[in-house]
């Protein structure tokens, strides 16, 4: 009789940790509102299908619409409510956004700020705003790279304790040797 066991889930795997995220989401949040003085800051993730959504708290939430893919390919800098209304902020007059530049192609964000009084366009806040959202991308995929590596310990360690649970069953003696032919483990 032969049979397979997997025990690897595919593409299934470690995503934005949310808990781990809060301290940073909220500090860039924080810093983008006092540098510009702005009256709404949200930041949005993505990770494949799934949308997620702060403020200033930093804590995620599940997000239906995200806001149009033109926000998480470029940097923006506009003075119009009819823009914003778009995004759900009717009220506000100003938006800036800068993406997040991510690795992997699944992954995207943006970090917005909002103002209800128009302002002209300027390159400094610009670039403290890129920056920022730099910093959320990197410490998210630093969180992710961790997290896939505990993941990843966790399967093998699986794997090998399953590999040992049927050598210890099996009705025959069976010994696992390295390439060296070094004895790992016998029954």
């Amino acid at each position: 009789m032969f049979g397979t066991v997997q025990l690897w889930g595919g593409d299934v795997g470690p995503r934005f940790d949310a808990d781990a995220l809060r301290p940073t989401l909220r500090r860039m949040a924080q810093a983008a509102q006092a540098h510009f003085a702005a009256d709404q800051v949200e930041i949005v993730l993505h990770d494949g299908d799934d949308a997620f959504k702060c403020g200033l708290d930093g804590v995620l939430e599940l997000v239906h619409d995200a806001g149009p893919e033109s926000l998480f390919q470029q940097g923006i800098w506009w003075n119009s409510k009819e823009r914003n209304a778009e995004l759900g902020i009717a009220d506000m007059a100003f938006c800036a956004s800068a993406p997040m530049p991510f690795a992997q192609p699944r992954q995207r964000g943006r970090l917005t700020v909002f103002g209800r009084d128009p302002r002209p366009p300027d390159a400094a806040l610009a670039a403290i705003l890129e920056d920022l959202a730099e910093g959320v991308a990197s410490t998210a995929e630093r969180l992710i790279a961790a997290r896939a590596q505990a993941w990843d310990r966790a399967e093998a360690d699986a794997a090998e304790q399953l590999l040992f649970n049927l050598m210890a069953s099996a009705p025959v003696a069976l010994a696992v040797t390295d390439r060296d032919l070094r004895i790992l483990h016998a029954s």
